[in-house]
């Protein structure tokens, strides 16, 4: 009997490792998968071309393409879940918002129909009494089912803006869903090896760098006054050379919370990996004030 071969796609999901692995391959049925980390990016092609046996898909993609009469059927297999609150950021440099104070402010969102800004749009409105009719909506793409288009007074951004730019460039007062749609979290996975492989070449380095770590682009250095690994400063105290070690960095452009006998390396999450060794250079330049603590 010839098995029976499915096209596939499901993001990089630990729902979906297994099927991506081929631990469910068998005689009678195979599967070609397609290689794709965020799923989302291919939604337009799993409704509009109908391109996947099987695929990955949003709840609020399906229930429009149903509604307009696309041919798919839902499987009642959860692949991703979660809260949806943490996905609506805004300018904190601006001033603190409260939701209400989004009605007549300019808001990012990917798409109108994107699952994560129904959710969050919904809460607004039914937790927070947000009147969305006077938030001024921006959007950066069409819906992922072809016709559906934006509801009159939505903003189309202009070609080659982004959700991340717009928010940084204050042209944004806020957004929804963008640390998925710059693909933000990605980037700092991927960076995660590269900080800690540059924090361990201080380490190795300089004398006064006591330990170290990080969880993605999260992460901060511990320094000492002596071999014995007798902290730079005490708790809630200070040393001199903390002083003069933040204001050289500082001077050399870079901003960071040195704090007690450590300092954070917590980079915009859009770094780039040159940005990133660029970065460390400073401060690698920088211990050598503190060095001198241990060294005399």
């Amino acid at each position: 009997m010839t098995a029976v071969t499915l096209t596939a796609m499901f993001g990089d999901l630990p729902a979906s490792a297994a099927f991506k692995r081929g631990d469910f391959a068998g005689p009678d049925v195979a599967t070609q998968m397609t290689d794709v980390p965020e799923a989302h990016k291919l939604f337009k092609r799993v409704v509009r071309g109908l391109e996947f046996d099987v695929a990955e898909l949003s709840v609020m993609t399906y229930l429009i393409a149903k509604s307009r009469g696309v041919p798919l059927t839902l499987l009642p297999a959860v692949l991703l879940a979660r809260f949806q609150h943490p996905y609506i950021v805004y300018d904190a440099r601006k001033g603190a918002l409260q939701p209400k104070d989004l009605e007549g402010r300019r808001v990012g969102i990917r798409s109108i129909t994107v699952t994560t800004v129904t959710w969050v749009r919904g809460m607004l409105v039914n937790d927070f009494g947000v009147d969305l009719d006077r938030v001024n909506w921006v959007t950066f793409e069409d819906a992922h089912v072809a016709g559906v288009l934006d509801p009159p007074g939505v903003e189309r951004a202009s070609e080659g803006k982004t959700l991340e730019g717009m928010l940084i460039a204050g042209e944004l007062d806020a957004a929804i869903d963008v640390l998925l749609d710059e693909g933000l979290v990605d980037n700092a996975a991927r960076l995660e090896p590269v900080m800690r492989g540059h924090m361990e070449a201080l380490a190795a380095k300089h004398p006064s760098v006591r330990s170290h770590r990080n969880i993605g682009l999260f992460g901060m250095v511990d320094l000492q006054r002596d071999t014995a690994g007798t902290p730079m400063a005490p708790y809630n105290g200070s040393h001199p050379a903390m002083g003069a070690f933040n204001a050289y960095l500082r001077d050399n452009g870079l901003f960071t919370f040195v704090r007690w006998g450590s300092f954070m390396c917590n980079p915009p999450l859009c770094i780039t990996e040159d940005e990133l060794a660029e970065s460390f250079a400073i401060i690698d330049k920088g211990l050598e004030i503190t060095d001198k603590v241990v060294t005399g």
